[in-house]
């Protein structure tokens, strides 16, 4: 069997973007959805063999990955990063996802389905192939006279919320954990002032208490899912001497970039 290319790659949640123009090249072919379609079952059949979560076709990976190997199949070698090609993360950003960490795998064979096994028997990329952290695919098959070029790229899907939403999340779940627990649930207060101060990079619990005057348990964190609250908080909502609460929630310039990462503070007062 003659020797093939194959890299991967992963980024966690950072970075910035930057925009590029899609590469267009009409003596590059590329192959039919139903190749596309193949491989998405084979990953999707190794994934339920393990018991793991299926992933999700995501069309804005889909475009990145097939920019992506045509540009690989231009130039004839492998990489996550051509000349005057944005980077992984910027790549899917620009294609219009919104993620919180992502990855991608890339070969070189003489049919899709060799591209598969090829990379499920290489570690990086299995481990990429086999991650449960992801929820989303899109492939990528270009195809040239004689070889075969693949991307695939990964990433763990987050859906889009407002502000509103996810401070609203956030106040069901503190309301719900005391309601657990026996306590009244905590009254809202009206402070916008706490979203521009989630908006402040490095912004602290003295610097909250100062510029809305009001002390007590401030709680401040960043993450994707509004779904979970962080042990602080959760412990914070279970004081009985508490009866009101203040929420602010910001994206930063980052979650523009494809990275759906929140900040949020949470001030629990009597």
């Amino acid at each position: 069997m003659p020797v093939r290319r194959i890299f991967f790659s992963i980024f966690l949640a950072v970075g910035s973007a930057c925009v590029a123009g899609a590469f267009q090249n009409h003596s590059v072919e590329s192959s039919h959805s139903s190749e596309n379609a193949s491989n998405l079952t084979l990953v999707n059949q190794e994934r339920k063999q393990r018991d793991l979560p299926l992933f999700a076709l995501d069309s804005h990976l889909v475009a990145a990955a097939r920019q992506h190997s045509q540009e690989t199949a231009r130039v004839g070698k492998l990489s996550h990063k051509f000349p005057g090609e944005p980077e992984l993360k910027m790549r899917l950003a620009q294609a219009g996802g919104k993620f919180d960490s992502v990855a991608e795998n890339v070969a070189e064979s003489d049919s899709a389905q060799n591209a598969h096994f090829e990379l499920m028997h290489s570690t990086g990329h299995r481990a990429n192939l086999l991650n449960p952290a992801y929820n989303a695919i899109g492939i990528g098959i270009v195809e040239t006279d004689d070889r075969i070029y693949v991307t695939e790229d990964f990433s763990h899907r987050v859906p889009e919320q407002t502000v509103a939403d996810v401070e609203t999340q956030i106040l069901k779940q503190v309301n719900q954990i005391r309601s657990n627990n026996g306590l009244v649930a905590l009254k809202r207060a009206n402070t916008p002032k706490l979203r521009e101060l989630a908006c402040q990079p490095g912004i602290t619990p003295k610097a909250v208490w100062r510029d809305i005057s009001a002390s007590g348990t401030t709680v401040i964190f960043t993450q994707s899912d509004a779904a979970s609250l962080p042990l602080q908080l959760k412990k914070a909502a279970v004081d009985p001497t508490v009866k009101n609460i203040a929420i602010g929630v910001c994206y930063p310039p980052a979650s523009q970039e494809g990275f759906a990462m929140f900040t949020a503070i949470a001030v629990l007062y009597r």
